[in-house]
Order: structure tokens, then C-alpha cells, then sequence
């Protein structure tokens, strides 16, 4: 099979636990360039946060950010990347602004993803270390975000477009409000709440729509699309692609979703799934 465009989640799927890509995922897209098979990332990570193994490769050709809420076209220059905005979807900033009001007073963490940079309180941001996040993940994110002195109605005023919201939280008391203040704002919603995180995005803007979008935009066959995923923002990915693929380590509502599930990201199952793919002609 050669697919007419292939989608990757990057965290739990394409990249191993370590942050590291495996070998043979490599070896996949380079199999992809080789045919013309155009390759997008796909994640909820802001434009600013992708590997540059993967971002900077021929074989990509458009990067999916913020879970759908940017979509952009990857041009290749001189060996690195050039983002050029093809969709832009952006979250209200009054109902950014009224979640983190009605959340005042809760020990969480609320991060902004706007004009392709996750934006933190530094304040806030110093106790980062005290929820429970996998350390890999933890020293991801800490590597990633952009601390700044001002509060959250400050960051969301003066950025341009603001795409997404990351909360995170401690108990799940906390994490029920997070979820009842969202559900009281019309036009937003949660996706699946992991470990110590929601992300919050407009309804509507996830990343299966995303795929089904690019597809039409680009004149791609989306009943040949092939994606992988792993977590609960890859729902909709999986289930809207011709060929969704869940990860040995994906979440229950990820494999229930997917047509087909292969190895874990640490065996590097993108690849060896996509060769297999490739394989069959």
C-alpha cells in the first residue's frame, strides 16, 4: 500500500520515551520521500516544539500543531524548515480569560499555546516539578516553554491568536472543576484527560478534523491515509483515517478507535508499520 498522505502523533507514537526518534521510523520516512508520500507531525505541541529530525526532513511536508488548531505547510531551505500557515483556528480569548477566572484560587498549572509558542507564569511554572509528570515528559516541557512575568489575561491579550489551553493539576478534585469550568463555556472543549493534564481547544478543532481538512485542501485520497496515535487527543485522528493505527502503548480509547494497533513508540512501531504498508505495494 502507498499511502497518500501519512499523520504521526509524536509523543507515545513517533518519538520514543526518551524524546529520541527510533532508527527505523527514519528509515520510514525516508522511504516515504523516496515515493512522494507526503508526512505530517501531528500534535498537540505548538509549531515552535517539533524535533528537528522530523520537522527539518524531506519527507515532511506539513506539520499539524496545537491538535489541529494550526495546520501548515513545511517548506524545506537550505536543511531547515519553513512553517507557512495553511488553517488557523483560534480559541476565543474571552472564554480563555473566563476558565482561568473561574479556576482562581486552585494550585494548577495554565499554559497558553499562542503564535506557535506555549506561553507560562514563570511564577506558576516553578513548581512545575510537583505534578507528577513523567520525568522525560517533564524535562520536555521545561525545555519548551516560554516563562514570561505576566498572568494569564496578560499573555492572551497581547498575543495575536491564541490556539489551545494545557492545564494541569494535582488531585482530581482540581481536575473536576477544570472540567466543569470548560463545560460551562459554550465553544470549547476537553479532551480525554490524561495522568495530570486536559487540554483544552475549540470544539471542533481536533486533529481528525484536521486530517479530514488537509485532504480536501491538498487534493489528498484521505481513504488511503494511514496515522498513528497513542492518547486520547488522537481519538479522532486514528478513527478519520483510512488506515488509523493505535501504538502497543496507547490508551484504551485509542485502540478502540484504531483499525489496526502494532508495536510500542519504544519499538519504533511507526516504522516498522509504515515498511510493512510500503512492503505490500
Amino acid at each position: 500500500m502507498v499511502p497518500s498522505v501519512v499523520l504521526s502523533d509524536m509523543d507515545g507514537t513517533f518519538l520514543a520515551s526518551d524524546k529520541t526518534v527510533p532508527p527505523v521510523n527514519l528509515e520510514a520516512l525516508g522511504a516515504l520521500a523516496a515515493l512522494g508520500v507526503p508526512f505530517a507531525p501531528c500534535s498537540g505541541r505548538a509549531g515552535s516544539g517539533f524535533v528537528s529530525a522530523v520537522i527539518d526532513h524531506p519527507a515532511t511536508r506539513y506539520a499539524v500543531c496545537s491538535n489541529g488548531a494550526s495546520i501548515y505547510r513545511v517548506r524545506h531551505a537550505d536543511g531547515a524548515a519553513e512553517l507557512e500557515p495553511l488553517r488557523e483556528i483560534s480559541f476565543p480569548k474571552d472564554a480563555a480569560v473566563r476558565l482561568f477566572e473561574a479556576l482562581q484560587g486552585r494550585e494548577m498549572q495554565f499554559d497558553v499555546f499562542a503564535d506557535g509558542v506555549a506561553w507560562v507564569n514563570a511564577e506558576r511554572f516553578s513548581t512545575i516539578g510537583e505534578y507528577g509528570i513523567e520525568p522525560r515528559m517533564l524535562a520536555y516541557i521545561r525545555s519548551n516553554r516560554r516563562c514570561v512575568e505576566e498572568e494569564v489575561p496578560q499573555i492572551v491579550v497581547r498575543a495575536r491568536r491564541v490556539e489551545r489551553l494545557h492545564l494541569c493539576f494535582k488531585d482530581e478534585e482540581t481536575r473536576d472543576a477544570m472540567m466543569a469550568a470548560v463545560d460551562a463555556i459554550e465553544g470549547i472543549c476537553y479532551l480525554t484527560p490524561e495522568a495530570e493534564h486536559i487540554e483544552v481547544c475549540v470544539l471542533g478543532a481536533n486533529k481528525g478534523s484536521a486530517l479530514a481538512w488537509l485532504c480536501e485542501h491538498e487534493d489528498l485520497d484521505l481513504s488511503s491515509s494511514v496515522a498513528f496515535g497513542d492518547g486520547g487527543n488522537d481519538v479522532e485522528l486514528v478513527a478519520t483515517a483510512g488506515v488509523g493505527v493505535a501504538m502497543g502503548n496507547a490508551l484504551r480509547p485509542c485502540l478502540e478507535a484504531a483499525n489496526l494497533t502494532c508495536e510500542s513508540n519504544d519499538e519504533g512501531g511507526v516504522g516498522r508499520t509504515l515498511l510493512r504498508l510500503l512492503s505490500e505495494g
